[in-house]
């Protein structure tokens, strides 16, 4: 027996006090469980917001990451740009137009030229002086000693670009017959390949 029924029987206690009592408990109890529930779903959304929050942070992050890498390595490629062109400026040795041509292919297909003085030519002939690309004008070919090969290629590594165009190896006569038996067998390979697609 509980103790309600123990309290009625006694007459403490109305029975009508007695129910309301217990719907009162049971009301209170419903709602305690109400509010466990929804305390949890509360808490349960809370932690889905936390968490989306913290995905867009780490998203948002790892993009601003990646623009200021852009930036940096866009800045860095205008710095090696810059120092290119000074470079290029400052210690091409071709400043005036020569009045000898000189000859050169930096891809094996065109054939480019540059005019230069008497000595000029020598030297690049010799491997003392090499062929540059100037960014700015794309038929203005700076010569420059050969001391700088190692920092023109530093260059182009900074900026993904080919700079360095041509730099002779001191020939030979047995040398440049050799390459002229090259050009030779690469003209006849030339026109046997148009002759073929003729036909």
């Amino acid at each position: 027996m509980s103790l309600r029924d123990q309290l009625v029987k006694a007459g403490l206690v109305s029975k009508d006090r007695a129910q309301k009592a217990q719907k009162e408990k049971a009301r209170k109890q419903h709602q305690a469980h109400r509010d466990k529930q929804l305390k949890s779903e509360l808490e349960a959304e809370k932690q889905r917001k936390a968490a989306e929050r913290r995905a867009f942070d780490e998203a948002k992050k790892a993009m601003d990451l990646e623009r200021n890498q852009e930036i940096i390595a866009a800045q860095e490629k205008n710095r090696a740009r810059s120092e290119m062109r000074d470079l290029i400026d400052r210690e091409r040795v071709n400043k005036e137009k020569g009045e000898t041509r000189f000859n050169f292919s930096h891809d094996g297909k065109k054939i480019r030229s540059v005019f230069v003085t008497d000595k000029q030519h020598k030297d690049l002939s010799d491997g003392k002086l090499m062929i540059c690309r100037n960014d700015r004008d794309g038929f203005d070919y700076p010569v420059l000693p050969v001391t700088f090969k190692d920092r023109i290629h530093h260059l182009e590594e900074k900026l993904g670009e080919k700079i360095f165009y041509y730099l002779s190896e001191a020939m030979t006569e047995g040398d440049a017959e050799d390459e002229w038996a090259a050009w030779d067998a690469y003209e006849a390979s030339l026109k046997a390949e148009k002759k073929r697609d003729q036909n």
